[in-house]
């Protein structure tokens, strides 16, 4: 994602645990903006934990509107899912 002579960069981190052999996700999404040229980090980190204990945030998208941001997944749970966004505004 261009962000003027910055790159946007956006990642997941998903681990799996089991307790009483039930299966339940855990998932995190970061963004940061780097230099173009020499990719050093120009922002903070920006976390999007999921919410609660129980949740995992999968299948992210990301699409620039403007001056913003709009992260979008679903929060999945051991049998079911809902939608989550969030807006991240560079200044």
């Amino acid at each position: 994602m261009d962000l003027g002579n910055g790159v946007g960069l956006a990642w997941s981190r998903r681990t799996q645990s089991y307790d009483s052999s039930v299966s339940s996700p855990d998932g995190e999404l970061h963004f940061v903006v780097l230099d173009g040229v020499t990719l050093q980090a120009k922002s903070n980190i920006v976390s999007i934990v999921r919410p609660g204990r129980d949740g995992a945030l999968v299948a992210p998208q990301l699409a620039r509107v403007g001056s913003d941001i709009v992260m979008v997944a679903d929060v999945a749970y051991h049998v079911s899912a809902e939608s989550m966004s969030a807006t991240v505004r560079c200044n």
